[in-house]
């Protein structure tokens, strides 16, 4: 069996990819953060959980923080990572569908690009859609489960997407996304021995503010 030392690498690789077009993002310093701090990017701010051992790195150039995470237990051989990343984005186009068509479409999307990421092994176990209003804004939601295999080792990725449009985005073509995956192992060979808690997003959602008037971004 792998050690726990060199398990967590490769989970934390994987997420990487899942994660972001490019890894440069994740070479920049990543900082251990206090739970319940304010974080501020341009046209929003959340608060970082409220457990501990939370670490983040900013890229403000995509405006987007990504929330990071690790635990490993020595007894059982079990290792998890997760990534939370919450961003701010908008359409290149001027907005014709309904909302809802624009969110199935990128949702779909998040789900095909993993699928397509190029990490071996990649099978999805099941996909489920939903909608659900959180402090009187209303987000539309895609979760799954998959699971995969890198270096020998076979992993599992447990994944919830959260999109979020403001009443403007007819106007401003902006809208918010919410992502958190937590990628682990199953050293017992038991099902759901070591299943990610998704419980953080909740509250980053929770916490999320944005700028009263959102404008639509120059160019676009």
């Amino acid at each position: 069996m792998k050690t726990l030392r060199l398990i967590l690498p490769v989970i934390s690789a994987v997420l990487l990819i899942i994660f972001s077009e490019s890894n440069t993002v994740f070479a920049q310093k990543i900082k251990s953060i206090e739970p319940n701090t304010l974080i501020k990017l341009d046209g929003f701010s959340i608060t970082s959980p409220s457990g501990d051992d939370w670490e983040y790195t900013l890229h403000k150039s995509r405006k987007e923080v990504y929330l990071y995470y690790e635990s490993s237990n020595i007894l059982t051989g079990s290792a998890t990572s997760t990534i939370v990343s919450v961003y701010k984005d908008s359409l290149i186009t001027p907005a014709e569908k309904e909302v809802k068509e624009y969110a199935d479409a990128y949702l779909d999307k998040n789900v095909s690009d993993f699928k397509h990421s190029g990490v071996a092994g990649v099978r999805i176990k099941s996909t489920r859609k939903s909608d659900t209003t959180i402090t009187g804004r209303k987000f539309y939601a895609i979760a799954y489960n998959a699971s995969y295999r890198i270096e020998n080792l076979q992993l599992y990725l447990d994944d919830v997407f959260f999109l979020y449009f403001p009443d403007d985005f007819e106007e401003s073509r902006i809208f918010f996304g919410f992502n958190i995956s937590c990628s682990y192992n199953q050293p017992l060979g038991i099902f759901n021995i070591n299943s990610s808690d998704l419980k953080p997003v909740f509250g980053i959602l929770k916490s999320f503010k944005m700028q009263e008037s959102v404008k639509p971004e120059t160019g676009k």
